[in-house]
This record gives structure tokens, sequence and C-alpha cells, in this order.
């Protein structure tokens, strides 16, 4: 079984779209002054690219309204 990535492009896209906007957490969010390992600046827009994609995948589509 293939992976289509035609039928989740959208919630990639919002993946996308949620690391790039909040790209910066970790910097607004961690103190100054307090030890932080370095993995953790690269978690940060990993776990933000995880909500964007579940949100996204896991919305309901969008249907045609009713004249």
């Amino acid at each position: 079984m293939a992976l289509d990535l035609k039928k989740i492009s959208k919630a990639i896209a919002g993946g996308i779209a949620a690391t790039a906007a909040g790209s910066g957490t970790a910097f607004v969010v961690i103190p100054t002054g307090v030890g932080v390992p370095s993995w953790a600046y690269a978690a940060v827009p990993l776990v933000n690219f995880i909500i964007g994609f579940a949100v996204v995948y896991w919305a309901p589509a969008n249907k045609p309204a009713n004249p």
C-alpha cells in the first residue's frame, strides 16, 4: 500500500503553516537564563508541525452549501 500524498497534502500544508507561524515559540516561551537542552529548540517546531498536521488532517471536510 503506497502513501498517496494528494490525500494528505492539505494536512502537510497545515503542519508547515503551523511550524512557520510558531517557529519562534521556543525563544518566546523559554525565559532567559533557564537551562534548556539544545534538542528542545528543535522539538518545539516539530511539536508545532504535529499539532498543525493533526488539526487539519482530522478537521471535517468542507461540504457544499445547500441553496
